[in-house]
């Protein structure tokens, strides 16, 4: 994986000094040393958005029992919430970083080596409860918790090294695909420093790039595509059997959206998993919060996209075409930046009503949390329509886009 990751880096940093006259659109297939094809543009986004959507998110341990198959369709779910609700995504992340730090705080009373990473394996399922040699089903933080302060099993003593091992990046790879994004961001923006056009898909790109630092960042000291449990056995079994009443399962989410799809992913694996989006509970105030931290973040996701709506960015050329590209690009854009800034003001009143217990800031926040909610088709609607406008864009780019960059420009003394 890391070589993948090293030979796109690579691939996206080519440098050719020099200019040339710019290709007319009709001319543009002949591609020069000092140009780019409409291929090496959709090459460069599509590379970086799969970095994106697939590398970048931290999934929980997956049923042991899980076919090759279905891991791979559970990592397209992944990849196309990533896409079209990373939003969500980046709640699920800020929600396990407060949680991990919560829980290794709490849990260093037992053993002073317990870490982030620990309480991280923690709640991606990492601890399966065993009865002898029978297994009864993932350990949530919930039931952990229940079944330490009741003496019934023994403090895991796993070391942080040990977790790492099977993790399947490491923090070198993590750089790296860190390293591939901001160059791709500093490339687009280099282009418009020098007033050279960029392509829609290239825009929505960058605003992927953005996003995904943040889950980088949240989730930097969580195991990647961990794939084993590691045992927990309960104590004096043979004189203290498992009660019926107690809640072994798979552990589930705080938010409703995940709440239902870990419920029907339940029903077809059993107890032995996680809840795919699981994390661990937080207080009402925290959650808030990570819900005010992720739509802020959210909202600037979007604005990113409106940098589109300055004819100069892409510099279309007058086709009909193109311009009802545009004319579609302006409200989408508007709309996915819109959208999660309403969210984000639902959760300052909330945050603020915590305090001054105002009726009126509570009323008014729960008729914009309605209308927030009513929003989110079109935000949907939005989402999707960007990212096949930047895709139809490609057809239709202007001559200018496929310049390369002049890099001996920013040093004018060479």
């Amino acid at each position: 994986m890391l070589i993948l990751f090293a030979a796109l880096f690579l691939y996206q940093g080519r440098v050719q000094a020099g200019t040339l006259p710019p290709l007319s659109r009709d001319d543009s297939c002949s591609q020069s040393p000092n140009q780019r094809s409409v291929i090496d543009i959709t090459w460069s986004c599509v590379a970086t958005i799969f970095a994106c959507t697939w590398i970048s998110v931290h999934p929980n341990i997956p049923d042991p029992e899980e076919k090759w198959w279905e891991a791979i369709i559970k990592r397209f779910q992944y990849m196309l919430w990533t896409t079209f609700a990373p939003e969500i995504i980046l709640f699920w992340a800020i929600k396990q970083w407060h949680g991990a730090r919560r829980v290794a705080k709490e849990y260093r009373k037992y053993d002073d080596r317990w870490t982030v990473t620990h309480a991280h394996f923690l709640q991606m399922g990492g601890f399966m409860l065993y009865d002898g040699d029978e297994a009864i089903g993932i350990l949530s933080y919930e039931n952990f918790n229940t079944l330490l302060q009741e003496r019934r099993i023994l403090f895991p003593t796993i070391s942080k090294r040990e977790i790492m091992d099977r993790s399947k990046i490491d923090l070198l790879a993590k750089c790296v695909a860190i390293g591939q994004l901001t160059w791709f961001m500093v490339q687009a923006f280099s282009r418009l420093a020098q007033h050279m056009p960029i392509a829609e898909l290239e825009l929505v790109t960058i605003a992927l790039a953005f996003l995904t630092g943040f889950l980088y960042f949240f989730w930097w000291e969580k195991p990647v595509n961990v794939e084993t449990s590691v045992p927990v056995y309960l104590l004096m079994r043979e004189h203290n059997p498992p009660s019926p009443s107690l809640p072994v399962d798979s552990g589930r989410s705080q938010m409703s959206t995940f709440t239902v799809y870990d419920e029907v992913a339940r029903s077809f694996t059993g107890p032995k998993k996680i809840g795919t989006f699981y994390a661990i509970p937080l207080s009402s105030k925290a959650e808030i919060r990570t819900i005010l931290v992720s739509s802020v973040v959210g909202t600037i996701f979007g604005a990113l996209h409106c940098l589109g709506i300055d004819k100069d960015v892409f510099q279309l050329p007058n086709d009909v075409t193109d311009l009802i590209n545009f004319d579609f690009w302006r409200p989408f854009s508007l709309a996915v930046a819109l959208i999660p800034g309403l969210i984000a003001i639902v959760a300052l009143l909330r945050i603020w009503n915590e305090e001054a217990k105002s009726k009126i800031s509570n009323r008014v926040a729960g008729i914009l949390t309605v209308f927030a909610f009513l929003s989110l088709p079109f935000y949907a609607t939005a989402r999707v329509g960007i990212l096949a406008s930047g895709f139809l864009s490609l057809g239709s780019l202007p001559p200018g886009a496929y310049n390369t960059i002049q890099w001996l420009s920013y040093f004018p003394h060479v």
